[in-house]
Order: C-alpha cells, then structure tokens, then sequence
C-alpha cells in the first residue's frame, strides 16, 4: 500500500533518528506501549524518554509545529526534528502511529539506524 493521503506534502531532505532521543510529549503518550511501538520502529537502534507536557504533542528537535486548521491531528517532519499535534488524546495517538509508520532502516557506518523523509500532513481520517 502506498502512503499518499490527498493532504500530504513530501519535502526534501530526511530526519535521522539518534540513538538516544528525548521527546517533548503529552502525558498520555509516556507510556510502556508507546515505547515499545518506538523500539520496533526504529529498528531497535533508539531508545526514548519524555519530557512531559499538558499540550497534545510529541516533538523531537527543531520542526515547526503545524496548525490543525479542522484537522483531527496534523504532522510535520524537516531535517531539524519532527513535530505531531492532536486535537484530542486520541487524534495525537493516531497522528503517532501514522508517524512511526513512515520510519525507514538505514545504515550509518556499518550500524543499523532509522530516518524519516520529511514531509508534512494534517488530516482528519
């Protein structure tokens, strides 16, 4: 199956997933679940923790955040980091899911990594 929602901008350029990363995330997303779905979609080659907020977002870097504009969650991915906004608890898990779903393995000097093309999307499924 392709991914090519009607509402999706591909943009040059990739975010390389680091081996250590601490997202700024609500508190519904630090959770042993979430964690593990993190795990098996960066192939294993990060590990995560939270610094946890109020607002329903999961941030990691330096990427803009996007506006929902009546969109149930929306994402933005640029070189600098990525950033998923929700409307809800729920929306923001569903914009996480969709996220982790576009990780891709690669490898940096003979070690198993993960990227994530940059992109942007707001959508309301």
């Amino acid at each position: 199956m392709v991914f090519n929602p009607q509402n999706l901008i591909k943009k040059e350029g990739s975010f390389i997933i680091e081996k250590e990363v601490c997202a700024v995330a609500h508190t519904c997303l630090d959770t042993t679940v979430i964690k593990e779905f993190w795990d098996g979609f960066t192939y294993a080659s990060s590990k995560i923790s939270f610094e946890k907020t109020n607002e329903l977002v999961f941030e990691v870097g330096t990427a803009a955040r996007v506006a929902l504009d009546g969109n149930e969650y929306a994402i933005n991915v640029e070189k600098g980091g990525f950033s998923v906004v929700g409307e809800s608890k729920e929306a923001l898990i569903r914009g996480v899911m969709t996220l982790l779903d576009r990780f891709v393995p690669i490898e940096i000097d003979g070690e198993s990594r993960a990227e994530l093309p940059c992109f942007s999307l707001a959508e309301r499924p």
